[in-house]
């Protein structure tokens, strides 16, 4: 967001300490994957960009389905693919 020099970089390094992606959070950070829930049917999970590829996130929301009861997680063909509609398009 903000490189080394630029106005406004120290303070995102402080601000950036304190921000987490939600599943990365939960796993990687509480500890907590099982939350008792149930939903028995097929889900397929397409991976938010961002999270995909800046921040390297991919087991983690998969982890969380996994401990759902009664969930069959089908993986899309081409799972990395960008949908387009994230970022400014959406906005």
């Amino acid at each position: 967001l903000f490189k080394n020099g630029q106005a406004g970089f120290t303070d995102y390094q402080r601000l950036k300490r304190n921000l987490f992606e939600l599943t990365d959070y939960l796993v990687n950070h509480l500890k907590y994957t099982d939350f008792g829930a149930s939903f028995p049917h097929k889900v397929c999970y397409h991976d938010a960009c961002t999270a995909l590829r800046e921040y390297g996130i991919k087991q983690e929301p998969r982890l969380l389905l996994s401990k759902v009861k009664g969930l069959e997680l089908v993986e899309m063909e081409d799972t990395e693919t960008c949908c387009g509609f994230g970022g400014t398009f959406s906005a």
